[in-house]
């Protein structure tokens, strides 16, 4: 690691959080960040081992990302809950994936032959997260979708690429296993954290929750009693926060993520 990172990481750790928020939002302080920190205006990639819950792997990411993988995993919670709940040999979607943490979580998981398909439209991020499946070894069980996900599938979103939607993507799935004479694949996990639009998400994957019923863990920053509505709809009665505690929706305050569970008749994929 070079001797600026380092210098970065002693101010990191010895910086009240405040005076971090203040200096990394600060415009006359900017381009001496982006001089030192981000050469060619981009985050430079670090790569090394990292262990976590007794998985050991190589990750790659920006250097605040990497440290705190090193030091804590990324989503910690999340993760562990991947690793805990998810299903040897299912299917698991990733969508908004970023560097990837949670999705080699997912393969891990889901070894020796589950799939995962990870979604992420971030020329940045998409760098980092198809590093982090090669370095692993996992391209044979990890499918990385550079695309936005939404309600609707477009293949022009704007001028920076196409939209898929989670029900497209597990139709192509089932195509793909019809022509191998496979039964068609059921969604177990779906993890769904886009910035703002993950409920457009949903929307783009009601059929598949009709269907399948997986595990959804999804971020709650904007539209939080709109997606609690739509998982019910959908037949979701199990909805928790981060400390699977019921989530109380009359009261009206939202946990960051919801995690909704399968009902007794998919116990299945709730149990794993």
């Amino acid at each position: 690691m070079s001797l600026r990172y380092r210098l970065f990481a002693v101010l990191e750790a010895r910086l009240p959080a405040s005076w971090q928020r203040w200096l990394g939002g600060s415009s006359l302080l900017r381009p001496l960040r982006d001089r030192f920190l981000r050469p060619g205006g981009r985050a430079a990639l670090h790569r090394g081992p990292i262990e976590f819950e007794g998985h050991r792997f190589l990750f790659s990411a920006p250097f605040r990302v990497f440290r705190r993988a090193a030091r804590r995993g990324v989503e910690a919670r999340l993760s562990r809950l991947v690793l805990a709940r998810g299903r040897a040999g299912g299917v698991m979607m990733d969508v908004g994936a970023n560097c990837g943490f949670l999705t080699l979580m997912m393969a891990f998981a889901g070894a020796p032959d589950g799939r995962v398909v990870s979604i992420e439209p971030t020329p940045e991020a998409l760098e980092a997260l198809r590093r982090n499946v090669d370095d692993n070894g996992l391209c044979a069980r990890v499918t990385v979708v550079a695309a936005r996900a939404g309600a609707h599938e477009d293949d022009a979103v704007r001028t920076d690429g196409r939209q898929v939607t989670v029900d497209g993507l597990m139709d192509e799935l089932a195509e793909r296993a019809a022509e191998e004479a496979e039964d068609a694949p059921r969604l177990d996990l779906l993890k769904v954290d886009v910035d703002g639009g993950d409920l457009d998400v949903l929307r783009g994957a009601a059929e598949t929750l009709r269907r399948d019923r997986p595990i959804v863990l999804v971020e709650l920053e904007r539209d939080a009693r709109a997606i609690h509505d739509f998982l019910v709809d959908c037949g979701y009665r199990d909805l928790r926060d981060m400390e699977l505690a019921p989530v109380d929706a009359s009261r009206g305050a939202w946990p960051p993520n919801l995690i909704a569970l399968p009902d007794a008749g998919h116990s299945d994929a709730a149990t794993a």
